[in-house]
């Protein structure tokens, strides 16, 4: 009963984060207490998880480094590659925020080792384009282009759901850089913009305006601005 409690309260502090709409104050912290009590390795990762997604925030990034570095140990102390794996992202996510170049390249050596042991699709696809977006960081354009190029056929192949979206991401962030992909980009924002919330058209907004379209920045901004 204790590990059962565990694992409802870890699932309902995941699908109740305040990403998508608020949850009970302090439901994660419950969770994690209660998991702590219940011993149970899945009840755990399961709290650990609600309590990043509760930290999604730059000012929380060194407490979400804290988080991801004990989703690594406990997938070391319970053989559970999964959670390592999910540990070193955030943990990766939380350092690229902080600026801590050197231990993001040790943390992505890290990724990369468990990454290629398991062989799961969404796994490499995630290496993949978190090394694309290292190249692109680097100034290493070509090479980041073929990589975010693999990392979509990747996932597609898997039958990732995200693939396609992140790649229109990436490239939004290229086209800026090599001046090259401008109109499909374009036209990809503009999908996304008008299937999308009104907030997407800040998106759009802000590519018009790296392309020099200031009038019709200007136009996408007053339709977000109210909201």
């Amino acid at each position: 009963q204790p590990v059962l409690r565990a694992r409802l309260l870890g699932q309902l502090a995941v699908t109740a984060n305040p990403m998508a709409g608020g949850p009970e104050p302090g439901l994660s912290a419950r969770a994690l207490a209660a998991a702590e009590r219940a011993g149970d390795a899945d009840a755990r990762f399961l709290a650990l998880l609600a309590s990043h997604a509760d930290r999604v925030d730059f000012r929380c990034s060194a407490e979400r480094l804290e988080i991801g570095a004990q989703a690594v140990e406990l997938g070391r102390r319970t053989g559970r590659l999964d959670y390592a794996a999910w540990g070193h992202v955030w943990r990766m996510d939380a350092l690229g925020e902080l600026g801590r170049r050197t231990e993001l390249d040790t943390e992505l050596m890290s990724y990369a080792a468990v990454v290629e042991y398991q062989r799961e699709p969404i796994g490499v696809w995630r290496l993949t384009m978190i090394r694309a977006s290292m190249a692109l960081l680097a100034g290493r354009f070509g090479e980041a282009a073929e990589l975010a190029a693999h990392a979509l056929a990747i996932g597609q192949r898997g039958g990732h759901a995200e693939a396609g979206f992140m790649d229109l991401v990436f490239r939004a962030r290229l086209a800026p850089l090599t001046g090259t992909g401008w109109d499909e980009v374009e036209a990809g924002v503009r999908g996304v913009a008008g299937a999308g919330p009104v907030l997407t058209q800040a998106w759009l907004a802000n590519m018009l305006a790296a392309r020099g379209r200031l009038d019709q920045a200007r136009l996408a901004w007053s339709q977000v601005a109210p909201a």
